[in-house]
């Protein structure tokens, strides 16, 4: 048996061979492609959309908005459970006058999304509240909503 008989050495990267490295990308590819697609295609993002494209106190700072997209890697929050839930995405918007990013806040309550906070990023203005309801928004989220000294929670 002569060398050139002998397998070649396989290539690796890090002790891993490539094909595994190949097998583990493209996993990574489909599984953000998937999570990409079932987020656009909630109600939750539907509903976010919908403010974004139709909201006149965006259109008044930023001009008619012909796009809006889903900042994927801004990151976006979707969380339901039975009737209720609460949701997050951030949109890169194209409007006549400039472009800006908004952050589209929702809650979901008897099985509908309703936008509850959003806040509007241009060139000049950062954090720009365009809708907001009274108090903090952090008690949609709270399960106990009565005051924290009254909340009966064993962990408070």
């Amino acid at each position: 048996m002569s060398p050139s008989d002998e397998d070649p050495p396989k290539k690796q990267v890090l002790g891993f061979r490539l094909r595994h490295l190949v097998i583990v990308a493209t996993l990574l590819v489909v599984l953000l492609a998937a999570l990409y697609y079932f987020a656009i295609q909630s109600d939750a993002y539907q509903e976010a959309e919908h403010f974004a494209l139709t909201s006149s106190e965006v259109a008044k700072m930023t001009g008619p908005i012909s796009e809006a997209n889903l900042k994927f890697w801004s990151g976006f929050h979707v969380a339901s459970s039975g009737s209720g839930g609460d949701a997050s995405f951030v949109f890169n918007l194209k409007g006549e006058k400039e472009e800006s990013i908004l952050d589209v806040r929702l809650i979901r309550t008897a099985n509908s999304w309703i936008v509850v906070e959003a806040y509007l990023t241009t060139k000049s203005q950062k954090g720009i509240p365009i809708k907001q309801k009274a108090g903090n928004s952090n008690t949609y989220f709270n399960p106990c909503l009565e005051p924290l000294a009254q909340c009966r929670r064993p962990f408070v």
